[in-house]
């Protein structure tokens, strides 16, 4: 997870998470939700880039998604260096088809950063 761009009410990060498609065909996976929680506070979040992501049999891939946060304090920062306990919950959703038959599941993913943010020298 990294800081992509922070000015006033508008936050940009760029989060990864790596994902593994265990079986025989591809997969398609998609991102229903993103849940930012900044210091125990939940933000308005949407994630930029919501296009799905196929993954073959047996691949493992890392996914990055820039998401926008509104109104956190990141943005709104004064000069210094403050530390951030930044949450990310993730759902994701994989779909896919073999013999015809379609067949879907979503799996749930939390992290938990500390994060020190720094303005000025």
């Amino acid at each position: 997870m990294g800081l992509h761009r922070a000015e006033g009410a508008q936050t940009y990060f760029l989060l990864v998470v790596t994902v593994k498609n265990p079986s025989r065909v591809p997969v398609t996976m998609s991102f229903e939700e993103i849940t930012f929680r900044i210091n125990g506070t939940e933000y308005p979040s949407v994630d930029m880039g919501s296009n799905p992501v196929i993954l073959g049999p047996g691949e493992v891939r890392g996914i990055e998604r820039l998401v926008l946060v509104t109104g956190s304090p990141v943005g709104f920062q004064e000069e210094g260096t403050e530390r951030y306990l930044l949450e990310t919950i993730w759902v994701l959703k994989g779909t896919a088809k073999s013999l015809g038959i379609q067949s879907s599941g979503r799996k749930t993913l939390e992290n938990t950063t500390g994060w020190w943010y720094q303005i000025g020298s």
